[in-house]
Order: structure tokens, then sequence, then C-alpha cells
């Protein structure tokens, strides 16, 4: 491991979000912003929890490596988040910097118990699929291990992800989720209905035409959810990246929980120049990266230090 800077990187939920929760499948994807571990025996021990579970499931101590998420973050380590899922890339880098060796399948659930421990609850195991896999995935939760399926965005849409340069916190939104669901179900049912619907018909569709019109949709019970947890999802932001995005025949959603965080937009790619001048010029210009880019993997330092 000394001679090789381990990456993973972080993800972009494309659709699902919250039904996912409920078993319905998600489309998720790795974005070629990552976090690097490298072994440095200077380095001091980490206080992160996501550090500490990960190498305690690899059977290491959190001791000496070199962990560097800044790319995770607006304006580097320290800035506001964006959305892209770091405590996931960090775990499963930290994990396989440790386990260089370990297959997708073990890597994914020791990293899962050692993720959910760290973050104090249970999550769907999308982020971690997008770090570990890579590409643009879909994934559908079972009652054992996930089924995990690459796949190309249909009908050749761009895929846009836009900063709302607002920072919202997942964990805080899928918690008060589990909570209406559980002690508010008759006013929860018909918003679990409505995403599950929506996220089973975006998995297996295969026109532009139906993403763009169901990402549309999809806001509608984001909406209610709003209404019912009194956390913002769809804010303000969210909603103007919208308006910008129809008039050109494309759609535009949170990605993630919402309430801030990153927002994505699903565009013809005749409109996509356009799209973008419009965003930028509304204070919202889209993130230069790559959808769909290879998960977890090693690389010599010397190739890192040369790039």
């Amino acid at each position: 491991m000394g001679d090789f800077l381990t990456r993973a990187p972080g993800k972009a939920m494309i659709f699902g979000e919250y039904a996912v929760l409920e078993g319905a499948p998600a489309v998720v994807a790795a974005v070629d912003r990552y976090v690097a571990v490298r072994r440095d025996p200077a380095a001091p021990p980490s206080d992160s929890p996501f550090v500490r579970t990960a190498c305690a499931a690899a059977g290491q101590s959190p001791t000496g490596l070199h962990i560097d998420s800044s790319a995770l973050y607006a304006g580097g380590d320290g800035g506001r988040k964006l959305g892209f899922g770091s405590s996931a890339a960090v775990t499963v880098a930290v994990y396989q910097a440790n386990r260089p060796a370990a297959p997708k399948e073990t890597t994914y659930a020791a990293c899962k118990a050692a993720h959910d421990e760290a973050q104090g609850q249970v999550g769907s195991g999308a982020d971690l699929a997008a770090a570990i896999w890579g590409g643009v995935l879909r994934f559908q939760p079972t009652a054992m291990d996930p089924t995990i399926t690459p796949i190309d965005p249909a009908g050749g849409l761009d895929l846009l992800l836009v900063d709302t340069g607002e920072p919202a916190s997942t964990g805080d939104r899928i918690a008060a989720w589990r909570r209406i669901a559980r002690d508010r179900s008759q006013e929860a049912r018909p918003i679990r209905t409505a995403l599950t619907a929506l996220a089973q018909a975006f998995a297996t569709a295969d026109h532009a035409a139906d993403w763009i019109d169901l990402a549309r949709r999809w806001n509608e019970p984001l909406a209610a959810l709003e209404a019912l947890t009194d956390l913002p999802i769809l804010t303000l932001a969210h909603r103007r990246i919208a308006a910008i995005a129809q008039p050109l025949g494309a759609a535009a959603k949170p990605s993630g929980a919402g309430g801030g965080d990153l927002a994505i937009c699903f565009v013809p790619p005749s409109e996509t120049q356009e799209l973008r001048r419009r965003l930028t010029a509304a204070g919202f210009p889209p993130l230069p990266l790559q959808i769909g880019a290879p998960g977890v993997h090693r690389i010599p330092l010397d190739t890192e230090m040369a790039s």
C-alpha cells in the first residue's frame, strides 16, 4: 500500500431518493471527485468515525493514513459540503487502502456495516455501491445483498450537476422521513406510494422523454414530503434551476435528499449548451465533472504526482 494511492469516487443520486429506503430501486452514479488515501507514518490518528469504523472493519488501526477528501467540498477541506457522499467515499477508500485485494461484494458488506455504525442509522447503501463499482448503476435493495446493475443513461441524455450553494443534512431528512412513516403512516402513505411508483418506472424506462417526464413528476411528492417534515427539500434554488430547465424540454430535481446540496438536470443533448449558458447566467454554473466515473481503484503515487 505504501507506493499506491487509493481513490474512491463521490456519488450523484440520479433518481430514487427516499423511495430506496422503502425497498424501491434507485439510480446512482459515481462522479470524478475522489477521496484519496495513502500510507503516511507521520499522519496523526483521524477523528472521523467513518475512518475508525472502516479501519476496524479491515482489522487495522486508524493511524498512519493521509486522507484527502477536499475534492468533495466547495473550497476544499473544511469547505461547504456539496452532496457527493463524502462519508461513503471515505469509508470505501479507507477500507480498500487496508484491504486492496478484497472483492467488491466483500468490500460492500464491510463498508455498509461500518458506514451505518458511524452515522448511527441504516442507509440505503447506494452511495457505497457507487464508490465501489463506479459507473451508472441501478441499485435494488433486497433482504440480503442488493442487486447492482450497470446501466447507460436512457436515450443518451446529458446529465448536469449543479451546486445550489446551500449545504443540507441528508441524515436529518432521512430521520424525519422515517419518523413520519412510522408515526404518521396514513399521511405518509400517498407520498410513499407515489415515490415508489416513480422510482420503479424510472429504473425500467428506456427513453429520454420518460426520464425527463419522471424527473419533473418527482418534485411533486417531494413538495408534499417537505410539508410533512417541516424541513426544506425543494429550496428556492432547486425551484429556480427546475424553472430554467423546463422551457428547454429539460427537467431538474434534487440529487439526494434535497434542502440544498446538488441539483441534477436531465437535458436533451441538443439543448445542453443553452442550458449551461442560462444556468450560469442565473448564478448556477454546472459543475465540471464526469458522471459515470470508475469505482475505487489504486494508482502508483508517482502517477498521481505527475498528473
